[in-house]
């Protein structure tokens, strides 16, 4: 019986080496298409600007606009997270929290344990 299992876990390991090759080598490739596109998308702004014009439409018939956007950023950690938690929008991060609680046999009301079943997937050190 355990041979049988050994057998299907090397072929989902062969598997998974396979399926980590081809993802390696896809973003290899897509790699120099990614900053080429960037560039020309940089490049396509300031052209864009330079006319006074925000969009152009192509013989495609696709359009490319220029699109504004803010991202947030945080100055101050203990700021922010003290504006999160008087506007409740803190959340919880299970893994710190799992952590923390680690070795205390009583956990904190709000909180459980649930116990799941999993494979655990983990390479050799020496290849």
């Amino acid at each position: 019986m355990t041979i049988i299992f050994l057998k299907t876990a090397e072929e989902l390991s062969k598997l998974r080496q396979e399926e980590a090759k081809i993802k390696e080598k896809f973003e290899e490739m897509l790699k120099p298409l990614k900053e080429e596109k960037e560039k020309k998308q940089a490049e396509l702004i300031q052209e864009l600007h330079e006319v006074g014009l925000s969009s152009v439409k192509v013989e495609s018939g696709e359009s490319y606009s220029i699109k504004k956007g803010k991202s947030l950023l945080v100055t101050s950690e203990i700021l922010a997270f003290k504006w999160a938690i008087d506007h409740r929008a803190a959340s919880i991060n299970k893994t710190i929290v799992k952590q923390k609680l680690k070795g205390i046999e009583e956990i904190p009301e709000g909180f459980s344990y649930e116990e799941r079943e999993f494979i655990s997937i983990s390479k050799s050190k020496v290849e």
